[in-house]
């Protein structure tokens, strides 16, 4: 039986032109993987999950279908696609995204996930240039969105505690339409859903069986070129120019890999706290991200710095030993320091006098192939502002530009030789209660017509040694590198 049911549904469309409605499952040993894989009809759908530290997957996965409306964003056109079909829009992607969001009033119900409708998508690190004047220096030669957005029409969210799988489909209800067939209508469409989840799955085949022969990673920096540009910096933070100036380099490889089989190896080898796999038309986004942008919950806003890198040990005995050389190493200490201060003013900026707290300080969190230094920044924010105005404040990352904030974005157009792309953006929701989790798009990468494109980068300080900073790009590459050649040798999960 669907909830709410249709008498208690004609009397909330007086309280919004949103509605959830859904029904509740046994997951019968099923997976958000194998359910995805059931659902995965159409070129705009979406799975994010999240593994916790200890390796426990997090409370919930999430499973978005059927758009009724998708925002794109490249240069300055802006571009609407829904029902009535698309459409140029004046204003820019952040106010764009701003205005839909706006137009929707969900009702709320207690029981539900904290995530039950909005936005899900990327914003792209050339979305900065909205926010601040920055020169056009590099190549502008990736041909991805610097924007693209979903408003998923169904949800299947995966309680991954319970083993309870929720079929979600969001009723929107405008002036004068009638309650009972808005109600039918979602009715219908979660059985169609049901069905699909029911049905078996087809067998799988492996498309980058052994012997096609090595993969071959092409990178737009040579290690000798990474180094200079790394003692070219140095002489800017000499000069008193920055502080710290993050310096990344890009990786490129084509493969005839399916991108979700790429998917399954990363969250496999990586699992991470933002796992995503966004697929449109243009382009499939993923991503096995460490590090959170911005979370709204409530008033509560929360960055949380990363800086500070050590790879993973060998042994037991070898992880501690770096993570001892990890909290003992002066620059990297100094670094972290510098991007609390970054975090801290971020977060200012929109929070209410008074409310900003640091709650973690330079804890080490460990991943797959690195450990890092992670700090917690919080604040509540301010009566009047929203989670637009959030991003705004916070986007990007100090941790992935450097500080100052502003100067150092300035010379990253200098030093590197092509835009960023989705590397240093943002990938999560907006959703329509105003929350909003959004994940920094590192360890993330974009396939588009068999080409593979990912980015990783290093801070750079006044005592960095440039052959150790190159090492460190290497490492952060290291899991998403390993998932494209565990597929192109044959594994499916």
């Amino acid at each position: 039986m669907a909830m709410p049911d249709r008498e208690t549904f004609r009397g909330l469309t007086r309280q919004g032109n949103v509605i959830p409605v859904w029904i509740d499952l046994p997951a019968d040993g099923e997976s958000p993987v194998s359910l995805f894989q059931r659902l995965d009809a159409g070129d705009t759908v979406f799975l994010l999950e999240s593994a916790e530290g200890d390796g426990r997957w997090a409370a919930h996965s999430f499973i978005g279908v059927n758009p009724w409306l998708v925002l794109r964003a490249r240069g300055g056109l802006v571009t609407i696609t829904d029902a009535e079909g698309t459409r140029a829009v004046q204003a820019n992607s952040l106010d764009s995204l701003h205005e839909i969001l706006g137009a929707y009033v969900p009702v709320h119900f207690d029981d539900l996930p904290r995530f039950a409708g909005g936005a899900v998508g990327y914003f792209s690190y050339e979305t900065a240039r909205l926010l601040e004047r920055l020169p056009a220096i590099a190549a502008d030669n990736d041909a991805i969105p610097d924007a693209l957005w979903m408003l998923p029409g169904e949800m299947v969210i995966f309680d991954n505690r319970a083993q309870r799988v929720m079929l979600m489909h969001l009723a929107r209800v405008a002036e004068g339409d009638d309650p009972d067939i808005v109600y039918a209508l979602a009715e219908m469409r979660l059985g169609k859903l049901h069905a699909l989840i029911t049905s078996p799955v087809s067998p799988k085949e492996s498309v980058g069986a052994p012997g096609v022969g090595p993969l071959e990673f092409r990178a737009n920096f040579t290690r000798a070129d990474f180094e200079l540009a790394v003692e070219s910096v140095q002489e800017h933070i000499r000069a008193g120019d920055i502080f710290q100036m993050v310096l990344s380099q890009r990786f490129t490889v084509e493969t005839d890999a399916e991108p979700f089989d790429v998917y399954q190896a990363l969250r496999a080898i990586n699992p991470s706290p933002y796992l995503y796999y966004l697929r449109f038309p243009e382009v499939t986004i993923i991503g096995s991200s460490p590090e959170l942008l911005l979370r709204l919950e409530g008033r509560k806003l929360t960055v949380r710095p990363i800086a500070g890198t050590r790879p993973r040990g060998a042994t037991h005995a070898e992880d501690r030993a770096l993570e001892a050389s990890l909290r003992a190493d002066p620059k990297e200490i100094a670094e972290h320091v510098m991007l609390i201060d970054l975090g801290r003013n971020d977060v200012g900026r929109v929070a209410e006098i008074g409310s900003v707290r640091l709650e973690d300080r330079m804890v080490v969190e460990r991943y797959s192939h690195v450990m890092h230094l992670v700090s917690s920044v919080t604040g509540t924010l301010a009566k009047g502002l929203d989670a637009i105005d959030a991003f705004r404040a916070t986007f990007p990352a100090g941790t992935l530009t450097g500080a100052p904030k502003i100067r150092a974005m300035q010379l990253i157009e200098n030093f590197e030789p092509v835009r960023r792309g989705l590397y240093g953006g943002a990938v999560g929701y907006f959703s329509f209660s105003g929350d909003a989790d959004l994940a920094i798009a590192i360890r993330s990468l974009s396939m588009r017509n068999g080409t593979v494109t990912f980015q990783a980068g290093a801070g750079i300080v006044y005592d960095s040694v440039p052959s150790l900073e190159y090492e460190e790009t290497l490492h952060k590459a290291s899991a998403l590198r390993r998932a494209i050649e565990m597929v192109h040798a044959g594994y499916v999960a």
